[in-house]
């Protein structure tokens, strides 16, 4: 009989942890990930004059009131990602490693079972692209140490998402990261992400049924979709990064059940992953509340991780990071030469130039799913 996914990662974890660190598999992805990036946002989307004018007038909003914006006017979605997308993949690079370190990281005990992960409001999908990687990883350490379990480890992402704009952007950058080389076996195994590019499976957070998973009519009319999509689905973990960030959001999810309703859709063990700002302590606790008093039919939410993490910005990641910032900002300014533009104004120029200590804080809540007859 195979291990339970925990007393798998029990007996390998030490091995994986001091495979990645001594190799800084970790810090190989995300230095990949960031000149991808680069690369894709000046040779296909900040093409000329208008489109880096259109940035920049979009860079401070986007990073201060994102809650207000409407991600498919202008180049919101870009300015986005420029501002938050390396600093949110490598937060899930440190939540993945914390899953496996708290042994609860999802590995199907069957390879040819999948292992599915579900973004709500995914945005640019920091959180899918680092999970993906993570799980590419995971099947490069399996080849190496001859690990069948790992070797031919099976996942997959899906996402829900209503901006047409960040479902353009997903389906270039993932088309630009996945078809940059030849695809051959071995690339297509250990580099290739299975992101579902524009196709998300959902678009309305606020119309989740657990058991169709049903695409409302005001979203088919809007996306000029001609048939309901219906899907029965089982995830392995499900993931709100940075999506319910006010009382207002939290009041309409379960005003839909919303959150009830994907709880029902996790597996035995499932997780469910809430990634927000520190401040935003009287959601948790709410959350919390919530899902600790419901009464589900045959199962309980089991709180499992709830704590501040954080990263240095003058790591090496955060180096990277200011890198990135330089070279864009760089290149806009080389793009727009000859208009009255002040860089210095934005905050992307400002967290360059500070020589301050910093951190990048968030805060990390995790439920895992216990059928009552598995409960202690």
């Amino acid at each position: 009989m195979p291990l339970t996914n925990r007393r798998f990662l029990e007996k390998n974890f030490t091995n994986i942890i001091s495979w990645l660190k001594s190799n800084e598999i970790n810090y190989k992805f995300f230095k990949q990930i960031s000149e991808d990036l680069y690369s894709f946002l000046i040779s296909k989307v900040i093409i000329n004059k208008q489109f880096a004018l259109q940035v920049i007038s979009c860079l401070n909003e986007t990073y201060y009131e994102c809650n207000e914006l409407d991600f498919d006017a202008s180049l919101n979605a870009i300015a986005y990602v420029i501002n938050h997308f390396l600093n949110r993949y490598h937060r899930f690079q440190k939540i993945c490693l914390k899953l496996l370190e708290n042994f609860i990281f999802p590995i199907r005990t069957r390879t040819e079972l999948l292992t599915n992960i579900l973004s709500v409001g995914c945005g640019p999908a920091p959180s899918l692209f680092a999970i993906s990687d993570f799980f590419l990883q995971l099947r490069q350490y399996g080849k190496l140490k001859d690990i069948n379990r790992l070797d031919d480890l099976n996942f997959n992402t899906d996402y829900v998402e209503i901006s047409k704009n960040f479902r353009q952007f997903l389906h270039h950058f993932i088309e630009f990261t996945n078809y940059k080389k030849e695809l051959t076996p071995e690339f297509l195994k250990f580099n290739f992400r299975p992101i579902p590019y524009h196709h998300g499976r959902f678009y309305d957070a606020f119309d989740i049924e657990s058991e169709k998973f049903e695409i409302s009519r005001y979203n088919i009319k809007y996306f000029g979709r001609n048939n309901y999509s219906y899907k029965n689905s089982k995830y392995n973990m499900i993931i709100f990064s940075y999506f319910i960030t006010t009382n207002k959001i939290l009041k309409n999810l379960l005003k839909k059940n919303s959150i009830k309703d994907l709880c029902r859709s996790l597996r035995n063990g499932g997780l469910l992953v809430i990634v927000g700002a520190p401040e935003s302590k009287n959601i948790y606790s709410q959350i919390e509340k919530i899902l600790g008093s419901s009464k589900f039919w045959n199962f309980s939410m089991k709180k499992v991780i709830s704590e501040t993490m954080q990263f240095d910005y003058f790591n090496k990641y955060g180096r990277r990071i200011k890198k990135f910032d330089q070279n864009i900002l760089d290149y806009l300014e080389k793009t727009t030469k000859g208009e009255n533009v002040n860089l210095k104004k934005l905050k992307l120029y400002e967290i360059i130039q500070n020589v301050e200590p910093a951190f990048s804080k968030w805060f990390l809540l995790v439920f895992q799913k216990e059928l009552y007859q598995h409960c202690k």
